[in-house]
């Protein structure tokens, strides 16, 4: 009772793993929902600051690409294809 917990959902962060990761498959992709640690890092620092509750999408309209997955996934899986 009284915590406030929040969740941080960070794009893909640019620390290395993406050469792991194959994330060259997908550049367009990549490129529109990457991050820094810095941007991640500033984002929890500030979520723990204003006591947020809730999911900080880094970046910020990562919650929109989120939300559109959610009613038709195979729509998605399908855009995410054709752009990435």
């Amino acid at each position: 009772f009284g915590r406030v917990g929040a969740l941080i959902c960070p794009g893909v962060a640019s620390t290395g793993f993406q050469q792991r990761a194959d994330a060259a498959k997908y550049p367009r992709i990549t490129r529109l929902t990457s991050c820094t640690s810095a941007q991640v890092a500033d984002a929890t620092v500030r979520a723990i600051a204003r006591r947020t509750h809730g999911e900080v999408y880094v970046p910020w309209y990562g919650r929109a690409l989120a939300l559109a997955a959610q009613p038709i996934p195979g729509l998605t899986r399908l855009v995410l294809r054709l752009v990435g």
